[in-house]
């Protein structure tokens, strides 16, 4: 498990099937992905699935580019907005990277 050093309320839990759950309230941001412990910066290569848990409510600019490996991103429907740039909307196209979300 990882915490951030940004906001207390994010954690990240790691499983090592290569899935990675996120939680906590609010909105995510880049800083959001400094955790500790400590870890070399390159974490999130480790994990080809992000799954966003209920009370996560956006994903700000950046977020979504600390997680350049990812094949699967799963959302809760907390999730009203996320912020990409055409630059990362192109990346996720090219590596046919899924995305899947609840729905009412």
């Amino acid at each position: 498990m990882y915490y951030s050093t940004h906001n207390e309320d994010i954690r990240y839990i790691n499983h090592y099937s290569g899935l990675l759950e996120v939680e906590g309230n609010g909105p995510l941001c880049a800083e959001d992905t400094g955790v500790w412990p400590d870890s070399d910066e390159e974490w999130t290569k480790e994990y080809h699935t992000l799954s966003v848990t209920e009370g996560i409510t956006e994903l700000r600019d950046g977020y979504l580019d600390t997680f350049a490996h990812v094949e699967c991103l799963s959302l809760s429907r907390t999730v009203t907005a996320i912020a990409a740039s055409p630059a990362l909307l192109s990346q996720l196209r090219n590596r046919n990277v899924l995305i899947r979300g609840k729905y009412d």
